[in-house]
């Protein structure tokens, strides 16, 4: 009896392959076959499976780079470079890190049987002033140890590792970070929001009056 195996299973959907600059030259002559071919023959088989499937790779490194150093084949790397979506780092779009929270939140809460609400304002602080050189991986992991060492339904600073605790809250550079950071998350609610004042206080979670004097702070209007 034969096993499907993951490209077979994907037939007529997409295949995900994580960190492919991490892949053998084996695996990377194989992967080449298929990509070129559409086909894959199953082990101990001697029928090749037409497969019809969208191929979306994702790396932390330059496949050029890897392709000069002799890491990367470079017929593959021409094959896989049709769409190229470069995705900055967390660190240049701290704004978006309230977003990934509350999804993170969500989705440790189901895992772990919790009930937390958020993060309170300095956990968030400390947050925002990292940079997070594991990037949304790193987050997630922070988030999910936050939430199950809890005890309470909002998760404290004290949680956050203190690796991030060490940069401080004094700093001007930290505390310009946090400005920029805090203004960008705001503009964005106000979109969302069409700009009605009380929907956007509503959803950053503050009144109306805090929210005017954070809007003439960052000049919106």
């Amino acid at each position: 009896m034969f096993k499907r195996g993951l490209f077979e299973a994907a037939n007529g959907g997409v295949v995900f392959l994580d960190e492919i600059a991490e892949t053998s030259t084996a695996l990377q002559v194989k992967l080449l076959r298929v990509l070129e071919e559409r086909t894959i023959r199953r082990i101990g088989s001697i029928k090749n499976i037409k497969l019809d499937f969208r191929l979306l790779a994702a790396t932390n490194k330059k496949l050029l780079t890897e392709v000069k150093k002799g890491r990367f084949r470079e017929d593959l790397f021409y094959r896989l470079n049709l769409i190229l979506l470069t995705m900055p780092p967390l660190r240049e779009r701290k704004q978006d890190i309230p977003m990934f929270l509350e999804h993170f939140v969500n989705h440790f809460n189901n895992k772990h049987s919790k009930m937390i609400t958020g993060f309170s304002k300095e956990a968030l602080e400390f947050l925002l002033m990292y940079d997070f050189p594991g990037n949304v991986r790193e987050l997630a992991n922070i988030v999910e140890r936050a939430i199950i060492l809890s005890k309470s339904r909002m998760i404290q600073k004290e949680l956050i590792p203190a690796v991030i605790g060490k940069h401080g809250l004094d700093s001007k550079e930290n505390i310009y970070k946090l400005d920029i950071a805090e203004k960008n998350h705001i503009q964005k609610v106000l979109e969302v929001a069409n700009s009605r004042k009380s929907k956007a206080a509503e959803l950053l979670g503050i009144d109306r009056k805090t929210l005017y004097l954070k809007i003439k702070k960052y000049e919106f209007i």
